[in-house]
């Protein structure tokens, strides 16, 4: 666990001529006050446990909170922001490293949670009149797996994995001062990746090997 908090200054708006001819200095600022602060606060724990004589359970869990604000003021107005920022995770896993009629095996299976929930809040006032809007984005992932390490003779080494992940993002932007451009929105998303191989060890000397893969990205 931790916790890590910060504030600071921030540039604003300087001219290059006024800089080159030393009117004033890099770490000036045209606007002194304009400033952002961070608080960022974690915790994370994992249980193991002997899954009988043949394997280990694990569960991994995690928790992030990590809140950012600041205030910027530029020509003929300002604005501020608030931003909040959570992370939530649980990972359990199942390791079985057993041998499997008499050749050395690890199988590995496991389940990956994340849920991002984030929160920006705007606010400020500009040539165009004031401005307020808040933004709800929440994401969440699942993920399955399983991967498959076998050595049918002791210097080959053949590996197979597979992954399934859905995740499902939730928008829900709101406009206090202009509310007919508020808009919400759910997406969902599935892909699969997968990999196999096969490594032969050559002694000490080197090896060689072959692999297919598949994987994805999630924007």
């Amino acid at each position: 666990a931790g916790f890590h908090e910060d504030k600071y200054g921030l540039p604003g708006a300087l001219y290059k001529g006024s800089l080159r001819k030393g009117f004033i200095e890099k770490k000036d600022s045209i606007y002194p006050f304009d400033n952002s602060a961070t608080e960022d606060s974690f915790a994370d724990a994992e249980v193991v446990v002997k899954a009988g004589a043949v394997g280990v359970f694990s569960m991994g869990a995690s928790y992030r909170n990590r809140n950012n604000n600041g205030y910027y003021h530029f020509t003929g107005g300002f604005s501020e922001n608030r931003q909040k920022l959570e992370t939530i995770s649980l990972t359990p896993k199942l390791v079985i490293d057993k041998p499997v009629f008499g050749f050395k095996n690890n199988f590995i299976l496991g389940w990956d949670y994340y849920k991002y929930p984030t929160t920006v809040d705007v606010n400020g006032n500009s040539s165009l009149g004031p401005s307020h809007t808040i933004t709800d984005i929440d994401r969440s992932d699942s993920a399955f797996y399983v991967n498959e390490r076998f050595y049918p003779v002791n210097d080959l080494l053949l590996e197979a994995g597979y992954r399934i992940q859905k995740v499902k993002y939730s928008v829900n932007h709101t406009d206090f001062i202009n509310p007919v451009v508020s808009l919400s929105s759910d997406t969902h998303q599935e892909k699969e990746a997968y990999r196999v191989s096969a490594n032969y060890l050559f002694g000490k000397k080197g090896d060689i090997f072959v692999t297919y893969a598949r994987g994805f990205r999630f924007p």
